[in-house]
């Protein structure tokens, strides 16, 4: 299963829309860090997420700028702040420009805050303009922020701007790139290709592009966008004067076919030259093209974690390190884990599984050629390497104990992850974390009534007290993206919960935490969350929009979806795990009127029905039976674990939509096996990008 996947939609004439789903985890296409439960702080105000921000880095003498002080509480109350910030020598102030109630003293040129109100679970802005004083050379500022308050412990934040003189402004499109939409295209099949013009200069670009096509790609009428121009006679696609704005980019696109000559894989680069005042350069794009669209296979490990045994430890404490590698991808691969020890603790002597080496030396444990197997769509565990460590430091407030392991893949690329203990200065009676060993959402995945009951199952070594649950679901503005859509807070555990899911159509994800009476948090781990999918009467979709549905199927389900519009135009698509290309049911009627897709499920796995809206259109959507709520089998101590889960999202083709290939880099994915958050205490949100 992928867990980020790209995907772009494109109906002739138009591209519709291009979505980015990162599902839970830490993620290189800006992760949304939007749920904290911190069992250090609870309960009680947590401002520590709090952070300064300028609004560019690089200024010219004389400009004026704004510093932006976000105070975040994520903690369990409300908190009340005091926010007091001294100017740099290098900038001066602009009178009035300081919002909620800041007050600047020129005497001591300080801005203060008094009495803001942090309210629980929400973020407050203070802001204020400087103007960049003149510097002969490039000169960079720190400003610095103190945050104190009630209950709150006086922290800094700070942020830099680098102050550039008049006379070396220059604009400079150095970082921009070429790239294609598709990595892969079968003969016949269309790939767009974007050029993202990048100003890292302090002044507006004018910039003239020239794209000449290989002959191996065909150009489709109509399709450059930017005011970019297509000469037949050279294959060549032009812009000219287009503007750069200083610290922005500019986005040109236009979409090809790959020829359908092509007998053999053939990689096809296409170059753009970029040309601006002094500047002139190339950039260019890959792709392969295959005689019929494939999907190679390799692997995936994205989704590893770290997890430890214990959440909080005293000196002389002995506690397990547990490093699970999940390969996600459909071949095997070869991982290499280092793992030096931080100073606060100590390894015991042979306790590293699957043959770890200790280098005494250097603190460092290392496993070479662990072999993780593919995902085949049985059951796959992922490999775990475990080892043993006794905390020794004595120390005189609590303090956290960070370690992290370092993956390396053969042939691929190299990442991180970590734990967090809680070093104490007496012996701790309670360390060990709750587990959630199940979270269902109803009994079937297919929903008509956003009135839910959630089935919970969770133990810990004492008891389990209290839960948090959280509801995510996919808005549409101002771009695609995962928001909260509800939380329950702190309330005492129950195993069957009854829920109300927000009233809107399409997959809902619900996740829960839980807690004991020491403050123990459970990780939010694949058997902490599900997810439904809810279908009302009167649903909405925009136009070029979209709305997806997710419903596990074991093999051999006689599976129908109807799709009734009632105003408008919507057709609906199907994707089968591991589809990683076009739908494998369409159903695209032009005129309004009941569309039905009819299909047997080839094999177990997560089914993809979205529905895409060409105009905007009212509907009714039936999927019969409800599938779900997730698959399970027998654990060896009789435990229950969910199924891995496959999604995939639709991408370019030249008529209907289509799967990209594109890897998983977010880490946790509920669909798959989700590994554990760096913190046990931060949630990485599913997100989507334009």
């Amino acid at each position: 299963p992928h867990s980020l996947l790209q995907a772009f939609l494109y109906q002739p004439r138009r591209r519709i829309i291009a979505v980015a789903l990162v599902v839970l985890g830490t993620t290189l296409l800006g992760a949304a860090h939007v749920s904290t439960v911190n069992a250090d702080t609870w309960p009680g105000s947590d401002l520590m997420e709090s952070y300064k921000s300028a609004s560019q880095h690089f200024v010219l003498a004389g400009q004026v700028f704004t510093y932006t002080i976000d105070l975040l509480n994520f903690g369990t109350s409300d908190a009340i702040v005091t926010v007091t910030d001294p100017l740099p020598h290098g900038t001066d102030y602009v009178s009035g420009s300081a919002t909620q109630g800041g007050v600047y003293d020129p005497s001591t040129r300080t801005l203060t805050w008094s009495t803001v109100t942090a309210t629980l679970h929400s973020s407050v802005q203070l802001a204020f303009e400087v103007t960049a004083a003149s510097v002969t050379s490039p000169t960079m500022i720190v400003n610095t922020s103190t945050i104190s308050g009630t209950n709150v412990e006086p922290f800094e934040r700070s942020t830099w701007v680098f102050v550039i003189p008049a006379s070396m402004a220059a604009p400079n499109l150095e970082h921009s790139a070429k790239y294609a939409s598709r990595n892969i295209v079968g003969v016949g099949e269309a790939v767009t290709y974007k050029i993202r013009l990048v100003n890292t200069g302090l002044v507006s670009a004018t910039a003239s592009i020239t794209d000449p096509l290989p002959v191996e790609m065909n150009y489709v009428g109509g399709s450059v966008t930017g005011g970019g121009t297509y000469d037949p006679i050279s294959r060549t696609l032009s812009w000219s004067d287009v503007n750069v704005p200083p610290w922005e980019d500019v986005s040109l696109s236009f979409v090809t076919t790959a020829t359908t000559d092509i007998i053999s894989p053939t990689i096809i680069t296409n170059v753009a030259t970029i040309a601006a005042g002094a500047q002139s350069f190339a950039r260019q794009a890959v792709v392969i093209v295959v005689p019929q669209s494939i999907e190679p296979p390799h692997s995936i490990l994205f989704g590893s974690y770290k997890s430890a045994s214990r959440r909080h430890v005293g000196p002389g404490e002995t506690f397990t390190y547990t490093i699970k590698l999940i390969n996600s991808g459909e071949t095997d691969a070869l991982a290499t884990v280092t793992d030096p020890l931080p100073p606060e603790v100590n390894y015991v002597d042979g306790s590293a599984s699957n043959s770890g080496v200790y280098d005494p030396g250097m603190r460092t444990l290392t496993w070479d050629a662990v072999s993780v197997p593919g995902e085949d769509g049985e059951d796959d565990d992922g490999v775990a390497l475990t080892f043993a460590v006794m905390a020794t430091t004595t120390v005189t407030q609590p303090t956290w104990i960070s370690n992290e392991a370092t993956i390396s893949v053969t042939g691929g690329i190299s990442f991180t992850r970590r734990a967090l203990v809680e070093l104490t200065s007496s012996s701790v009676e309670d360390g060990i974390p709750s587990v959630v060993h199940s979270l269902t959402i109803d009994d079937q995945d297919v929903l008509t009534s956003p009135t839910v009951t959630l089935h919970i199952s969770a133990t810990d070594d004492i008891s389990v007290s209290q839960m948090f649950i959280r509801e995510w679901q996919l808005a549409p503005l101002p771009f695609p993206h995962w928001s909260v859509a509800a939380s329950s807070g702190w309330v005492p555990y129950q195993a069957d919960y009854p829920w109300t899911l927000t009233s809107r159509d399409g997959v809902h994800y619900v996740g829960v935490w839980v807690a004991d009476a020491a403050h123990n948090i459970s990780e939010l781990d694949r058997n902490a969350i599900d997810f439904a999918s809810l279908t009302l009467l009167n649903a909405t979709v925009d136009d070029n929009g979209y709305v997806p549905y997710l419903v596990y199927y074991n093999a051999g389900i006689t599976v129908t979806a109807v799709l009734t519009p009632t105003s408008g135009d919507a057709d609906l698509f199907v994707w089968y795990p591991r589809n990683f290309l076009r739908p494998d049911e369409t159903s695209t009627s032009p005129l309004t009127g009941t569309q039905s897709i009819s299909f047997t499920t080839p094999r177990a796995g997560t089914y993809v029905f979205l529905v895409h809206g060409e105009p905007a259109a009212t509907y009714d959507l039936t999927i019969e039976p409800g599938g779900g709520p997730r698959a399970v089998w027998p654990m060896p101590d009789d435990q229950q674990a969910v199924m891995p889960r496959a999604l995939q999202s639709p991408a370019t083709t030249t008529s209907i939509p289509a799967v990209e290939p594109i890897l998983s880099q977010s880490g946790l994915d509920p669909l798959a096996t989700a590994p554990l958050p760096d913190a046990f205490y931060k949630v990485y949100l599913p997100i989507a990008l334009r």
